[in-house]
């Protein structure tokens, strides 16, 4: 089985998802979800995810007053170290199902980092535990006004991402992309070799060579990247 941190460990988000539209997987980016903050740690781990649907009051109520059980801190403690959770909020933008509190809970437990279509509260505070978090920005409302979680490690959608148990998460200063887990290492030996390309490639505009058969690159570079690879080697 893949291990994720080792397979991505140094892969960009954007040569990875170049990678992915290679193979006709166009729709894996979480869009419109950022970082907040470019300089939080890059993260990669396997999916486990969470489901949430419209907030019934009584419930909620029920659940502040100790009468059911509460669901949301249920799914989080679930949640294993090398995992990052996936958290379904229906793109509900100005609310959160995160802090400061929760986030060093889940950093401590070693959760790798946290997803989310929603906000998330507390930004100073998680950006000082140092736990990656990709999200729609600030939200100091508590995500139980607007959601509520049903349950976890199952298909779900989040910003328009399909994403199943065992996914393979990588995000960095750049967004975060969600891998099947089925091509992962697939991806990461095509990410590999990209990256090497363009590492000649820019090397190769440093030295004055012009963008025009260099990027993309014609047979000529391709040639003289063949003969760079055997000189490393």
């Amino acid at each position: 089985m893949i291990d994720p941190a080792a397979s991505f460990a140094d892969l960009s988000v954007p040569t990875v998802i170049a990678c992915l539209t290679k193979l006709g997987m166009r729709s894996r980016y979480f869009t419109d979800l950022r970082p907040i903050s470019t300089a939080q740690p890059r993260v990669c781990g396997t999916a486990f995810t969470v489901r949430t649907i419209p907030v019934r009051e009584d419930l909620r109520d029920a659940t502040n007053t100790g009468k059911l059980p509460n669901l949301h801190r249920r799914a989080l403690a679930a949640a294993q170290p090398g995992q990052v959770i996936v958290f379904d909020s229906d793109n509900s933008a100005g609310y959160s199902p995160l802090g400061d509190i929760l986030a060093q809970a889940l950093h401590q437990s070693g959760v790798r980092g946290f997803v989310t279509d929603s906000g998330v509260s507390d930004i100073p505070g998680i950006t000082e535990v140092g736990f990656p978090v990709f999200c729609r920005g600030s939200a100091p409302v508590p995500g139980t006004v607007k959601f509520a979680v049903a349950d976890w490690n199952l298909p779900i959608g989040c910003s328009g991402v399909a994403v199943f148990p065992g996914d393979i998460i990588l995000g960095d200063a750049t967004g975060a992309v969600c891998i099947p887990q089925e091509i992962a290492e697939e991806i990461a030996t095509m990410a590999r070799k990209q990256e090497l390309l363009e590492s000649f490639i820019l090397k190769r505009i440093r030295d004055g060579h012009p963008i025009e058969g260099t990027y993309p690159p014609d047979a000529t570079t391709l040639a003289a990247f063949e003969t760079w690879k055997q000189r490393r080697s």
